[in-house]
């Protein structure tokens, strides 16, 4: 399948068994990916969850949002733009009684 959608595309579906991943660790678009996902995390920032204006999502992707189109506008400098948005997720988790490791 990998192969028949790489004819069609730049790269097909990476394989999703663990033990496939040597299949295309030399592969340049997907290797740098699969030789990092034995260490990846997920974290509570997703798209599309519909949260509301209260969700975890959605509240973390305001202060996400808020710091990008600060540095965007010039309002802030990237340093203190990405300390505020760092009080604002502490903030929130905290509010879900989550803390950051």
């Amino acid at each position: 399948m990998f192969e028949s959608e790489s004819l069609v595309r730049g790269f097909g579906e990476p394989y999703p068994r663990v033990d496939m991943a040597s299949l295309l660790k030399d592969h340049p678009f997907l290797g740098p990916l699969i030789s990092q996902a034995p260490g990846a995390q997920s974290w509570f920032l997703a798209s599309r969850t519909f949260d509301g204006p209260t969700g975890i999502n959605s509240q973390l992707s305001n202060y996400f949002g808020d710091a990008v189109n600060a540095v965007a506008d010039s309002k802030q400098s990237v340093t203190d733009a990405l300390a505020t948005c760092a009080q604002g997720v502490a903030q929130v988790l905290s509010q879900y009684k989550l803390t950051v490791k």
